[in-house]
């Protein structure tokens, strides 16, 4: 008697599964980019945002996130494949979580708290759907998609950090042959060749948020380690200054070179080219050092040797 054959289940798992994400996706844009639901009722989230990423906040990199995290995700397909497919219904706690995170923004009218329900809804729906072991892969993606949420604007009260950059470029000077004076925040030149103002956005805080990208993403591939991971993450501010404070000293020197006009002008607007890779270079240098083996630096204990006319077994 011939056994008919067992249906094969997988495409209509792989079917359910597309829909299911289809269903995600729609409702997704539709709440968050369609439904005008912020500013009184004006713009939908998606909107607001796309205002909100200006360079006044100094976050137009942010426009980049999405495109980033798809990119992350193509990056991780191999092990995407690869993982172990146990769906969970822990998942729809965070789902759950991030609902609320959207509603409490329409309530209280504060869409930065929305930026939430993205993350929160793609990572407890890959758990719902595909299981734990492939949202651990889809961790920083999804994590990276905070790098959205606009806090430019709330930068303020950063006259030490400008005090720093300033002191920073008094101390440099000599070895650029500079005569200047430093009087708090304000930068003259003894034979009165220019004058600067540390402006609040100069002091490193306002290119914080596009360290914090570039740290997140560097550490990300670059760094095994979690520990070292935050550790590195955590020190962008202190790299943004840096990149600032190489700025500023450059700025300095075109004034001493070309002439005030050019440097606080033409210069000043473009001299990212220099803040980035100072930033960036003390983003890797502080990355080697906290990854280097310092055992391998402790002292040696010397052989000891065989005293004088003492014979060697053989």
């Amino acid at each position: 008697m011939a056994v008919s054959p067992v249906p094969d289940d997988a495409p209509r798992r792989t079917a359910l599964v597309a829909a299911c994400w289809i269903g995600i996706v729609g409702i997704l844009f539709y709440f968050l980019c369609a439904l005008p639901l912020f500013v009184g009722g004006t713009q939908s989230l998606g909107r607001w945002l796309w205002q909100a990423w200006n360079p006044m906040n100094h976050q137009e990199h942010s426009r980049f996130v999405l495109p980033i995290c798809a990119g992350l995700l193509w990056w991780h397909r191999h092990k995407l494949a690869e993982a172990p497919r146990s769906p969970s219904i822990a998942g729809l706690v965070p789902v759950v979580l991030g609902i609320a995170c959207f509603l409490a923004a329409v309530r209280t009218g504060q869409p930065r708290l929305a930026v939430l329900t993205l993350p929160l809804v793609c990572w407890g729906g890959t758990v719902f759907v595909w299981g734990r072991q492939v949202a651990a892969v889809c961790r920083f993606p999804f994590g990276f998609l905070l790098m959205m949420m606009p806090l430019g604007n709330y930068v303020q009260g950063t006259v030490s950090l400008q005090l720093l950059v300033s002191s920073a470029c008094n101390l440099l000077a000599p070895l650029a042959g500079l005569r200047i004076e430093v009087a708090g925040t304000t930068i003259r030149s003894l034979d009165g060749a220019f004058h600067f103002e540390i402006a609040e956005g100069c002091s490193g805080v306002r290119s914080l948020m596009s360290i914090l990208m570039l740290a997140a993403l560097y550490v990300h591939f670059a760094q095994p380690v979690l520990w070292k991971k935050f550790a590195v993450f955590c020190g962008s501010l202190l790299f943004s200054v840096v990149g600032n404070i190489a700025r500023i000293f450059s700025v300095l020197v075109v004034a001493r070179v070309f002439g005030p006009e050019w440097a606080g002008g033409l210069y000043h607007d473009y001299s990212d080219f220099v803040f980035f890779p100072a930033a960036v270079g003390a983003m890797m240098g502080f990355n080697k050092w906290i990854s280097r083996d310092w055992s391998t630096l402790a002292p040696q204990p010397a052989a000891e040797s065989a005293p004088a006319g003492t014979p060697y077994d053989y």
